[in-house]
């Protein structure tokens, strides 16, 4: 008999586990009603989900903010919704060992996502603010908004 909690209602980052004995634990990440600032959070799991909202629950932006590097590894699955969203100074690394897809998800100027994957979707409404560049005698800063690396599947003998 598989083992679980029951959550009502959590706002911010987290995972939940489901396992029973004898079998590969179900890791699962998300993000959801809340603005990560100033922390390096890394996680690694089987699915994500970016942007997520329980039922029931009036549905707010899960933000990347200023100073704050997300880090999601999984081996199954990562999806975005609409209500991700990367902020000016914030970056979200987000590596997957099969399906990455990115629906509804913004990247604004001066925000950083970064995508591997063995296949990577850019579904209907994810979008990206033209880079910033910031120019004064001191500093010159170009920041793309993102990029993704292909990751091409083992072949087989």
């Amino acid at each position: 008999m598989p083992r679980f909690s029951s959550i009502t209602a959590i706002d911010g980052d987290f995972a939940i586990s489901v396992w029973q004995t004898g079998k590969l634990p179900m890791i699962r990440y998300f993000g959801q009603n809340a603005t990560l600032a100033g922390v390096k959070k890394s996680y690694i799991v089987r699915d994500a989900l970016l942007g997520s909202s329980w039922e029931g629950e009036a549905a707010s932006k899960f933000k990347v903010a200023l100073q704050v590097v997300l880090s999601v590894r999984a081996i199954d699955s990562i999806t975005s919704t609409e209500l991700f969203e990367v902020e000016d100074g914030g970056t979200a690394e987000l590596k997957c060992d099969k399906h990455v897809n990115l629906e509804g998800s913004t990247v604004k100027s001066g925000g950083t996502l970064a995508v591997e994957g063995e296949t990577v979707t850019l579904g209907p409404g994810f979008s990206i603010e033209k880079g910033r560049n910031s120019h004064n005698k001191n500093e010159t800063i170009t920041n793309p908004a993102w990029s993704v690396t292909h990751k091409p599947s083992p072949t087989m003998p």
